[in-house]
């Protein structure tokens, strides 16, 4: 699985410049999408042409027209975020759930939940159109791009997600769009703008907050700093865990960050543990617990043990290297209480 992620991501382009605020089109989302760290589950995500996507069929369900209404209902409470995301858990607290339909030019886009997990935005879609997907070509083509803004201003600075084909004309898919700075203990104006193939399918509004996620999300000092193998210094600042997500933290001096960095180990129950990088801007990063190999941290664990990894950016190939190097010493995570 990790071989095959690394040759898909090959053929992105993975150097990371700084982030500003700016108006934004479809295309500009495109290219943002190749700029941003994640590592997609076991899902068709963003990579274009990316073959051997694992799809979920649900059968029996109809799509004429007349009963889409009907059927969009019953896609979102199959598709939800936890159902996408394969989180075991009830994230209704956390979630808004808007159910609104936009419809335009035979392809109709329902919006199902959102969560504003810290500085990023999770929502969940279906896509259905009136042609069949009848190759790779076309299925990428029905996946959306989205434009997202608060409170009246576009704030994105980039997303990724997956997807899952749904039926031979519909996929059900969930995005993170990230949007660093924004004050989550509030209640925000939202609107979200839906774009497939080009087109703008139309858009939706809804108020969402993070306050209730936040106060049920805790956090462990780290506070660890390592250098890397060109001199500059990355201090790992925090752990913190919801129901959602694990993330670490981290920072740096530099502008630019010239490594693709991970942390790897077990926990103390001997089950392994593995974050990726996420995101990184302005001299800040964040990583999230990878789920493809090793799930979420385990709830019964109470340390980490972990090891962080770098590898170098290409200057000129383009090409992505799994050749993951140890940098400093194991430290130890210890666990909240639960």
């Amino acid at each position: 699985m990790k071989e095959n992620i690394y040759n898909l991501l090959n053929d992105i382009d993975h150097h990371i410049e700084k982030y500003n605020s700016f108006p934004a089109d479809p295309a500009d989302v495109k290219k943002w999408k190749g700029k941003m760290f994640f590592h997609k589950r076991a899902k068709q995500g963003w990579m274009k042409y990316a073959a051997a996507a694992a799809f979920i069929c649900i059968a029996g369900i109809a799509v004429s027209p007349v009963r889409y209404e009907v059927y969009a209902q019953v896609g979102a409470a199959v598709y939800n975020l936890a159902r996408l995301l394969g989180i075991q858990k009830d994230l209704s607290p956390y979630s808004t759930v808007v159910g609104e339909t936009i419809e335009r030019n035979g392809v109709s886009v329902t919006l199902n939940d959102v969560i504003l997990d810290d500085e990023s935005l999770l929502i969940s879609y279906m896509v259905r159109s009136d042609k069949k997907m009848d190759s790779a070509e076309t299925e990428m083509a029905l996946h959306p791009d989205i434009l997202l803004s608060i409170d009246g201003v576009m704030m994105q600075i980039g997303a990724s997600g997956s997807s899952e084909k749904v039926e031979e004309n519909s996929i059900a898919g969930s995005e993170t769009i990230e949007v660093p700075g924004i004050d989550v203990q509030k209640q925000m104006d939202m609107k979200l703008d839906f774009w497939v193939n080009g087109r703008k399918i139309g858009d939706m509004a809804f108020e969402a907050t993070g306050a209730e996620l936040m106060a049920n999300t805790k956090t462990v000092e780290i506070s660890r700093s390592f250098t890397l193998p060109d001199g500059s210094e990355v201090t790992l600042e925090r752990y913190t865990t919801s129901d959602i997500n694990q993330k670490v933290y981290l920072s740096t001096a530099a502008e630019r960050l010239h490594y693709d960095l991970k942390l790897k180990g077990a926990d103390d129950l001997g089950h392994e543990v593995e974050f990726n990088m996420r995101i990184f801007a302005d001299g800040r990063g964040r990583m999230e617990v990878s789920t493809i190999d090793n799930g979420f941290v385990n709830e019964n664990a109470k340390e980490l043990y972990l090891t962080l990894y770098a590898v170098e950016f290409p200057e000129e190939s383009g090409r992505m290297s799994n050749d993951f190097q140890p940098v400093g010493e194991e430290f130890t995570i210890t666990l909240p209480e639960k």
